[in-house]
């Protein structure tokens, strides 16, 4: 369970999580991902990475996989698998 406090101060904007408290406390997948489909850009979901993990983020785009358009799915792994 992470704050979204926790991730505005390290660094991932606050409009990732716009329609959230940022006093609210969710599971990781969740919050990465409500941050990565409400502000997704390259910067955000390497943010993510450096916050999580890779293998945490992959598991939570898979898992979130049906609630996402496959254009948008196949883009944000794409993206994911150009981060080292």
């Amino acid at each position: 369970m992470t704050s979204v406090q926790d991730l505005i101060n390290f660094g991932i904007p606050r409009g990732a999580f716009w329609s959230v408290d940022p006093k609210a406390t969710a599971s990781d997948q969740v919050l990465i991902y409500q941050g990565l489909t409400t502000g997704y850009n390259k910067r955000i979901l390497k943010l993510f990475v450096d916050y999580f993990g890779k293998e945490k983020v992959e598991n939570s785009i898979i898992l979130y996989e049906k609630n996402m358009s496959p254009r948008f799915y196949s883009k944000i792994i794409k993206a994911l698998n150009e981060i080292n």
